[in-house]
C-alpha cells in the first residue's frame, strides 16, 4: 500500500528552484532515506510532505487523500496525521517529559497510556516523565522526540537529520533503539540524512539527491555497489579517481584494466575506486601494483594509507587505501596492490 505520494513536485525559494519535480512514494511499513548534501532540497521534500511548507507545483497525497497541490489544496500539517522529528529535537522547554510526550494526543485512552508506558520503559526514559528537558542529555531528548512524535498513532513518520547533534557513541545506540522501535510500531518513514553510512543502516530504500532531483532510487545494496553515477559513488566517503580513454570497451590504467561497457573507443572515462577497494597483496604477483607508502595510519578497526603510484611520463598518482585491521607499514616501504574490481567504478566524464 502507497502511504505517501509526491508527484511531480516543485518549489523555489527567492527564485532558485529547490525541487525540481521530484516524484516518489512512501509505502505502508517502509523506512524511506532521503540523502545528499546540504542544499540538495531533501529537507524541503520533507517539510512539503509534513504540510510545513506549501506546493507549488505538483500533488501530494496521503493514503490516497489529496494534502497538497498547487491549486491551492492545503491540509496543514496538525490534520495530515504525521509524526515529526526534527534535528533540534523541538520539545517545549515549559512542559515535562510527560507534557511532552502527551502533547499530540488529542484523547488519552488506557490503550494509549499503556502503550506510552511500555514504550517509555523500553526507552530508559520512564524515570524521567517529570523532567525538563533542559535536564536530560541529547540523547534522552531524542528518546522523548521519538515516543512525542509515536504517541499520537501517526499514518507516517517524518526525521529531519534527527541523530545529528548526538556525539558518534551515542549515536549508533540511538539510531539503533529508533529503527527497532519503528520497526515494531510497523510504521512508514521518511528520513532526511547526509550520512550515507546512517542511511545505509537505517533504510529499507535510499533516495539520493542533487541539486533538487532524485538521481538513484534503490536499496541500500544497489546504491552502495551499483551508484548511477559519480556523484552517487563519491558520496560513500572520499574515492580515487583516475581519468583515462576508451579503447577497445576498456580502459587501461596504472592500477589495472577496467570494463567501460556503453562506452565508444575515444570517450574519455573517469575511474573511481574506494579506498577499501585497494587490496594489499601478501606476496609480489604479476597481476599487482607496486607502489610507495607515504602514510599509513591506525582508525582503530582499520588502518589509512596514503600510496604513490609511479605511471611513468603520467608521474605519480596518490592513492588512498583503507585496510582492515592493523597494517601500518613503514614510510617509504612498497607494498604490492591489486584492485576489487566490485569497488571501483567506470563513468564518462
Amino acid at each position: 500500500m502507497t502511504l505517501l505520494n509526491m508527484d511531480h513536485v516543485r518549489h523555489r525559494f527567492n527564485g532558485p528552484e529547490v525541487v525540481r519535480g521530484v516524484s516518489l512514494a512512501l509505502h505502508a511499513g517502509e523506512f524511506l532515506c532521503l540523502l545528499g548534501p546540504s542544499g540538495c532540497g531533501k529537507t524541503t521534500l520533507l517539510r512539503l510532505a509534513a504540510g510545513l511548507e506549501q506546493v507549488q507545483q505538483g500533488t501530494i497525497s496521503l493514503a490516497n487523500q489529496i494534502v497538497g497541490d498547487a491549486n491551492g489544496c492545503h491540509v496543514p500539517p496538525e490534520k495530515r496525521r504525521v509524526g515529526l522529528m526534527f534535528q533540534d529535537f523541538a520539545l517545549f522547554p515549559h512542559l515535562t517529559v510527560r507534557q511532552n510526550i502527551c502533547f499530540g494526543v488529542t484523547k488519552m485512552t488506557p490503550e494509549c497510556d499503556q502503550w506510552i508506558k511500555q514504550t517509555t520503559e523500553r526507552m530508559g526514559i520512564a524515570e524521567l516523565m517529570g523532567a525538563y528537558p533542559h535536564t536530560l542529555s541529547g540523547g534522552q531528548q531524542q528518546r522523548v522526540a521519538l515516543v512525542r512524535a509515536l504517541a499520537p498513532n501517526p499514518r507516517a513518520l517524518l526525521l529531519d537529520e534527527p541523530f545529528s547533534g548526538l556525539d558518534v557513541t551515542r549515536r549508533a545506540s540511538v539510531r539503533e533503539e529508533t529503527l527497532a522501535l519503528v520497526q515494531d510500531t510497523g510504521i512508514a518513514a521518511m528520513m532526511v540524512t547526509h550520512d550515507p553510512e546512517e542511511a545505509m543502516f537505517m533504510s529499507d530504500r535510499i533516495l539520493v539527491m542533487h541539486e533538487g532531483l532524485i538521481v538513484q532510487a534503490g536499496s541500500p545494496a544497489e546504491t552502495y555497489f551499483t551508484p548511477a553515477n559519480a556523484y552517487v559513488a563519491g558520496l560513500f566517503g572520499p574515492v580515487n579517481r583516475l581519468y583515462h580513454t576508451v579503447a577497445q570497451r576498456k580502459v587501461e590504467t596504472p592500477l589495472g584494466v577496467f570494463a567501460a561497457d556503453g562506452m565508444a573507443d575515444g570517450d574519455q572515462a573517469e575511474i573511481l575506486i574506494r579506498p577499501e577497494g585497494i587490496l594489499i597483496e601478501k606476496n609480489q604477483s604479476q597481476t599487482g601494483c607496486s607502489v610507495k607508502v607515504l602514510n599509513a595510519r591506525l582508525l582503530g578497526n582499520a588502518s589509512h594509507l596514503r600510496l604513490a603510484a609511479e605511471c611513468g611520463s603520467a608521474g605519480v598518482i596518490e592513492i588512498q587505501a583503507r585496510v582492515p585491521g592493523v597494517f601500518l607499514p613503514d614510510r617509504g616501504h612498497y607494498v604490492n596492490i591489486r584492485v576489487d574490481t566490485e569497488k571501483a567504478f567506470v563513468f564518462p566524464t
